[in-house]
């Protein structure tokens, strides 16, 4: 079992075969102008990445989606998705970046209005650093404790899962508080939010994530199939990078200070 929210260093060999995650080295050479991260092996796995091909190569319509959970300081491992972000944006895709203080709160017991302090003053600035513009009209930033349209379409994905599907998935438990188990649903939620009517309808969206986010990823897909019918989503695409190992050995945190190297460092 994965968790999102303490794995470490992983077996990918073991992840691709045991999960279905497929090889990308596969799509390399299908893709024009690949992004660094690709051609260098550290994007080693994706989902239905095959389906965004034609789309990245023709600059059609097409979206990414990201999320920061505002715990701390950023480092260089989150960088990597920085960098993606920017290949994807010059691509000609629309991006959905979530500030996740619902799971801050619920995960590391940060207040909404500290959540929103970190976002603004440590993740987007160096997310505007980096290159990103924040401003165009293809981004919505967005808190998820103030976004109505993704707290009612989290309401109804709810109905669509019980306990032993999030026991199964994350190894939830009768200790687990209800916050925690209803913060997936939420990040379910950010996932589908940019093919909702707001954002243009249903398009093909890409995700680039850790291996230790692919639970996440994993319920969307089931989710998206069963509210089709209701709302045409499709599933979306993921791709996987390499961790990037920390000081001590293990996964860089964010909230282990002698694992990281920030990025104010």
């Amino acid at each position: 079992m994965i968790d999102p929210w303490g794995s470490s260093i992983v077996d990918y060999d073991k992840l691709v075969n045991q999960f279905g995650i497929k090889d990308f080295s596969e799509l390399l050479g299908k893709i024009e102008d690949p992004a660094r991260l690709m051609k260098r092996g550290v994007i080693f796995g994706h989902r239905d990445f095959d389906k965004l091909v034609p789309l990245i190569n023709g600059k059609k319509d097409f979206g990414v989606m990201t999320g920061m959970m505002p715990s701390g300081q950023m480092h260089i491992g989150h960088k990597m998705v920085i960098d993606q972000l920017k290949w994807y944006f010059e691509k000609g895709a629309s991006l959905s970046l979530s500030i996740a203080d619902m799971e801050s709160y619920a995960a590391r017991g940060i207040s909404f209005e500290k959540a929103k302090e970190i976002a603004i003053n440590e993740y987007l600035a160096n997310y505007i650093a980096l290159g990103l513009d924040l401003t165009a009209d293809n981004v919505n930033v967005y808190l998820q404790s103030q976004n109505k349209t993704l707290n009612d379409l989290t309401f109804k994905i709810a109905k669509r899962v019980n306990f032993n599907n999030m026991q199964a998935i994350y190894g939830f438990n009768a200790s687990t508080n209800i916050a925690h188990l209803y913060v997936p649903l939420v990040q379910v939620a950010d996932i589908l939010l940019p093919q909702t009517e707001e954002f243009g309808g249903p398009k093909q969206v890409v995700v680039p994530v850790g291996v230790d986010q692919d639970p996440h990823l994993r319920l969307t897909r089931d989710i998206a199939a069963k509210l089709n019918e209701e709302y045409g989503f499709l599933a979306p695409a993921s791709t996987y990078h390499r961790f990037l190992t920390g000081l001590t050995g293990d996964k860089m945190s964010s909230s282990k200070p002698n694992t990281a190297i920030y990025l104010n460092e």
